[in-house]
């Protein structure tokens, strides 16, 4: 059974925080310093998996990580060439613009919903609205592929962070 978090009267998560959920994700929550176990006072190599709470390894592949990034590049490039080094008649207006929000979706759709659960959550500043907005200004000004390109920089590091907690 997967882990319940819990709320305050104003919506603020209680039970997680951004460091715990990384650690939990990357399978590295023993390494918390006050971590899931310590706060919940006890531990969760003493109890059942019916408990409520998720005792995942966090054994996805690395290619499963990356494949949204590897996604969203191989439609950057493939805009990049017709934009530069193949031009296409049909690759303008609409299309282009088209083509650069689906390169940007599977790179920019996750950390455009945790914006807005960190909203949500009274965090208003945080890594992801930042990285949003940054992404979507670019989007605003015509330079969609910068906007995309920083986007997957984003997506790549957090990944990298990920495998990184993971091997520590």
């Amino acid at each position: 059974m997967e882990h319940k978090h819990t709320y305050d009267a104003k919506g603020k998560q209680l039970c997680c925080t951004q460091q715990e959920k990384i650690y939990t994700n990357a399978g590295a929550s023993s390494l918390l310093e006050d971590g899931h176990s310590k706060k919940d006072g006890h531990n969760h190599s003493e109890h059942s998996d019916e408990d409520g709470h998720d005792h995942s390894k966090g054994n996805d592949s690395v290619v499963k990580m990356f494949l949204p990034a590897m996604i969203s590049l191989c439609l950057l490039l493939i805009a990049i060439a017709f934009d530069n080094y193949f031009p296409q008649s049909w690759f303008t207006g609409w299309v282009r613009i088209i083509w650069y929000v689906v390169a940007y979706i599977p790179v920019g759709f996750p950390v455009i919903k945790e914006a807005f659960t960190s909203i949500g959550k009274g965090e208003i500043f945080s890594e992801f609205l930042l990285m949003s907005i940054a992404t979507i200004g670019a989007f605003a000004i015509g330079e969609y592929p910068e906007g995309v390109a920083v986007m997957l920089f984003y997506a790549v590091g957090e990944v990298f962070q990920t495998l990184a907690v993971k091997k520590s």
